[in-house]
């Protein structure tokens, strides 16, 4: 699992950058500190919804991606064995 980080432009985000939100297939955005006017603009031209990362902080417990996603981290051996 991983969550990718794009970055915004004032007119909007790379067509690169489009392209990686599409084949992450990212289900939200996180507003870490884009006007909050353009990043509105750019979830909605995206058909997505938006969170500003402030807000996501107010229970004390973030997840960024599913629990059931994280794996523990034993060894580099196990870790390849996985896959």
């Amino acid at each position: 699992m991983t969550e990718p980080i794009v970055e915004t432009q004032a007119s909007g985000l790379s067509q690169l950058h489009e392209q990686t939100v599409r084949v992450a297939r990212v289900e939200a955005l996180v507003n870490i500190d884009a006007d909050p006017q353009a990043a509105k603009e750019i979830a909605e031209g995206l058909g997505l919804p938006i969170v500003a990362l402030s807000d996501m902080r107010k229970d004390g417990v973030v997840f960024t991606c599913s629990p059931a996603e994280v794996r523990e981290f034993t060894s580099r051996a196990a870790m390849w064995s996985r896959s």
